[in-house]
């Protein structure tokens, strides 16, 4: 079963992403999002919730999936912005196909005003779900008890599921969804099982999925949804793993 796991794994999706190259760091994985007039890179970095700045100047270079859309705004001229594609930066040099033009041009950063991306996002979801999904994937071939995957401290949503199933879950987002809009601090964890034989649905003794786990901010089991539930169930089931009533 464990062969089966690994090769699973093998067989996903590369997962895309942008790249930021700093000074003697790693690069940075994730979805470039544009440049402010600030001179702020704006980039969503894997694993984060919401898109950190990046001081521009000091990026030495900006490495994409594919060019994106772009509305670039010039310094000679801030109030008219010309269509094109962001093909990536390298050497201080931003690559920029305009709309109609044949080659790319090269911007600096003093010569550039703002850089707009025209977010597609469809394509953003796709990507933001690609990484979420290796996350659990990883997580899960790291660990097999369900305590294993709380979180001290926070509500913990533990979500077992099936791969094939996962990226469509309405009631996987919803849990998603009810973390991240809770007053306490709260984390929902999916975690894929390739099988009801494999090593973790043994060990904690799944015998159907989907299934959530709720566990309150002292790591305590508090109740457990299987077989059919409502999106009702899941969000009580919720505010009793956070104490209320």
């Amino acid at each position: 079963m464990r062969i089966y796991f690994l090769l699973m794994v093998a067989c996903l999706p590369l997962l895309h992403s942008d790249e930021l190259h700093l000074d003697g760091r790693k690069p940075v994985k994730g979805i470039f999002l544009g440049i402010s007039q600030r001179s702020k890179i704006s980039f969503q970095v894997y694993g984060e919730e919401t898109p950190q700045e990046f001081v521009a100047g000091k990026v030495k270079e900006i490495t994409l999936d594919k060019a994106v859309k772009v509305r670039c705004f010039q310094k000679r001229n801030r109030k008219q912005g010309r269509s094109g594609l962001f093909r990536g930066m390298q050497e201080g040099k931003y690559h920029i196909r305009f709309s109609g033009e044949t080659s790319d041009q090269e911007l600096s950063l003093l010569q550039l005003h703002q850089l707009e991306v025209e977010l597609d996002m469809k394509h953003y979801m796709t990507r933001m779900e690609e990484q979420r999904l290796k996350k659990a994937e990883k997580l899960a071939g790291k660990k097999s008890d369900a305590k294993e995957f709380v979180s001290p401290g926070r509500i913990s949503v533990l979500h077992f599921t099936s791969p094939e199933w996962s990226v469509n879950s309405r009631q996987g987002n919803l849990a998603k969804r009810l973390c991240e809009d809770s007053s306490r601090p709260a984390e929902y964890v999916p975690i894929l099982i390739d099988s009801l034989k494999s090593e973790v649905a043994r060990a904690n003794s799944l015998e159907s999925l989907p299934q959530f786990w709720f566990y309150n901010s002292g790591g305590v089991l508090i109740i457990k949804l299987t077989g059919r539930f409502t999106d009702d169930d899941l969000e009580q089931a919720f505010r009793k793993a956070g104490g209320v009533r």
